[in-house]
């Protein structure tokens, strides 16, 4: 009985590193469509339609050297594919579509304050300096504005503080525009 040994390890939502025993690999891609690339120097593109076990398969770079130009052009099709949704994937996640946030995130998704305190909520600008940002450089919306007031507090080298105060007892969302990006909202609720 021989020994085995194989470790997968998300690196993302579209990117994984398999480690085997043989060797290593990683994949890029969505359930839809994914490829797959080994230090062997075998390539394998999946493309699938999700929740039906429909898929087609194709690899190159294998042991065997016989293979037909019709798998070529279609192993080249499906990398250009896995590529598409690779390169979307990144874009979306750096905040490129829908003015999302562009790595401005908060550093907890809720806050809790009583009618009449305060609270500072932190958000994180990863890689940014921001100790040069003011007041005048956020556009701040609330949803709920008697239950809340927010205003900018400092500004540092990697975060933003807002200071909340409680006016009533309620929730609401706040969302934080700086340089075209948009965060996504966090929730603060007022108590007694």
């Amino acid at each position: 009985m021989g020994l085995n040994f194989h470790k997968s390890v998300k690196v993302n939502d579209n990117t994984r590193v398999n480690l085997s025993k043989k060797s290593a690999s990683v994949t890029v891609g969505t359930k839809g469509v994914h490829h797959t690339v080994s230090t062997s120097g075998r390539q394998t593109t999946t493309i699938g339609i999700p929740g039906t076990g429909l898929s087609y398969t194709t690899s190159s770079g294998s042991k065997s050297k016989k293979g037909s130009k019709s798998k070529v052009v279609i192993s080249a099709i499906c990398s250009v594919i896995a590529a598409i949704f690779v390169i979307f994937g990144l874009l979306k996640y750096f905040g490129v579509f829908d003015g999302k946030s562009g790595g401005m995130q908060w550093r907890k998704d809720e806050y809790s304050v009583a009618v009449g305190k305060t609270v500072n909520i932190i958000l994180e600008c990863d890689g940014k300096d921001m100790s040069g940002a003011k007041e005048k450089d956020f556009d701040i919306n609330v949803d709920n504005t008697s239950a809340v007031e927010v205003s900018f507090k400092q500004a540092y080298t990697e975060t933003v503080h807002f200071t909340v105060t409680g006016v009533e007892e309620g929730a609401a969302s706040i969302k934080i525009t700086y340089d075209g990006k948009t965060t996504d909202a966090v929730t603060v609720n007022v108590e007694q």
